[in-house]
């Protein structure tokens, strides 16, 4: 799907102010780290016992609604058995659109309202900028 003129231009404004990063940052590692928690077969109360946190907590986290330490991203990935990785790329080679997964997963529409990432070998999302992204293994 391809954005209108007007909205890209919007992202392409937020995408200039460190806000949006930010916020990209968080979404990503939640959808990340929701991955590698099916993959293990873990349940959030699992994850949270593992952390020594609240359900709560641990469900902030996944819904990408917390600003995380290094020290607890860390530890949350630990908890669902993976590692974190940081990268810092190039201004001129990060792109506001889109993102990319390691970890095969789709995005569901849930009864409660929300998305909720699921493996799959078929994926299929939409970004933050609207395009989707995915294909069939």
């Amino acid at each position: 799907m391809k954005l209108s003129k007007a909205l890209s231009r919007i992202r392409n404004e937020a995408a200039k102010s460190p806000e949006f990063w930010v916020e990209r940052a968080k979404l990503d590692f939640a959808v990340a780290l929701e991955g590698q928690r099916r993959n293990a077969k873990l349940s959030y109360k699992q994850i949270a016992v593992a952390i020594s946190s609240s359900a709560a907590y641990v469900s902030k986290v996944f819904r990408g609604d917390s600003n995380l330490t290094i020290e607890t991203m860390v530890k949350l990935a630990d908890a669902a058995g993976g590692r974190i990785e940081i990268k810092i790329l190039d201004k001129a080679s990060a792109s506001a659109s889109g993102w990319a997964f390691k970890t095969p997963i789709r995005l569901v529409h849930n009864r409660a309202g929300s998305h909720v990432a699921q493996n799959s070998t078929t994926y299929v999302g939409v970004a933050a900028n609207g395009e989707k992204f995915g294909r069939a293994a």
